[in-house]
């Protein structure tokens, strides 16, 4: 692997933190996040983690959700469905 793709690779992994560390969002509370809304949450898939934001129960803001195999799509979600985003395969 070419070193800027490295470079690159980690940058993208460290987005979703950056991002959501500067959020003007509260952390989600409770374990339902069908009860979130308008905070930053992580949710647990049977396929894998979606760390972002949450409005109304639903992935909506930015957030990145990473399959338990290692691929990942980072960006914008709106109703639990990736709009602007970028898709990340880690094989």
């Amino acid at each position: 692997m070419k070193k800027g793709n490295r470079c690159l690779g980690f940058l993208l992994k460290l987005m979703p933190l950056t991002c959501l560390g500067q959020s003007a969002l509260p952390q989600s509370k409770g374990n339902d996040p069908e009860k979130w809304s308008n905070c930053n949450g992580v949710q647990v898939f049977k396929a894998g983690r979606y760390v972002g934001e949450f409005v109304g129960g639903k992935l909506n803001g930015f957030g990145s959700l990473t399959y338990v195999q290692g691929d990942r799509y980072v960006g914008d979600w709106r109703g639990a469905t990736a709009c602007r985003w970028l898709y990340i395969c880690n094989r």
